[in-house]
C-alpha cells in the first residue's frame, strides 16, 4: 500500500513466500545442497520527502525466514535491515550520505562450520560529485567513513574505510 501526497510518500508491504529446492551450502560436506521447502515472511516500510533541491529516502525491512525441514532460520538473512538516503543538489553539486543499518543474522562460522551469529552493523558512506559541464563531472566517495568492522559473511570481512575518485565524461 502506497500513499503520496505533495513532496511526501510513504509505503508498507506484508510479503510471505514458499520456496522449494533453495539452493544453499553445506560447510562441512563443501558442496551445494537443497533447502528442500523454506519460508520468509515480512514487512516492508519505506518513506520519501522530496523538493527541488532535497531528497530523503527512508527504508526497514523486518524479516523471519525459516528452513521447514530444520525449523532453523536461514542463513545470512537479518531480521532487520534499514537505510536512510539524503541527497542534496546545490547546482552544480550533488551531495548524498548513506546510512545502513543490517541486523544480525544466522551463519556458519568459516573454522569450526558451526552454525553462529553474525553481528550487526552500521554503515555510513558519502558521495559528492561536481557537474562541471554538461558533460564532465569529477566524483568522489568515502565508504565505511567510520572504519566499521563487520562481515557480510562469517570469514569475508568487509573493506575498511575506502576513498574513491574519478571522472565522468560523456559522450
Amino acid at each position: 500500500m502506497d500513499y503520496a501526497a505533495d513532496s511526501w510518500r510513504v509505503g508498507i508491504t506484508g510479503f510471505e513466500n514458499r520456496l522449494e529446492n533453495l539452493i544453499d551450502f553445506d560447510f562441512v560436506a563443501f558442496r551445494n545442497v537443497n533447502v528442500g521447502r523454506a519460508k520468509t515472511r515480512g514487512l516492508e516500510l519505506e518513506a520519501g520527502y522530496r523538493t527541488r533541491l532535497l531528497v530523503l529516502r527512508w527504508n526497514a525491512t523486518l524479516l523471519d525466514t525459516e528452513d521447514l525441514e530444520t525449523g532453523l532460520a536461514l542463513l545470512r538473512r537479518p531480521e532487520r535491515t534499514s537505510s536512510l538516503v539524503a541527497t542534496v543538489y546545490p547546482e552544480p553539486f550533488t551531495v548524498n550520505a548513506t546510512l545502513r543499518y543490517v541486523g544480525e543474522r544466522a551463519d556458519v562460522d568459516p573454522i569450526t562450520f558451526v552454525r553462529s551469529v553474525n553481528d550487526s552493523y552500521l554503515r555510513l558512506d558519502l558521495a559528492a560529485e561536481w557537474r562541471v559541464t554538461g558533460r564532465i563531472a569529477p566524483y568522489a566517495r568515502i565508504e565505511n567513513v567510520a572504519d566499521e568492522e563487520y562481515a557480510e559473511a562469517l570469514g569475508f570481512p568487509a573493506p575498511g574505510r575506502t576513498f574513491v575518485g574519478g571522472l565522468e565524461v560523456s559522450f
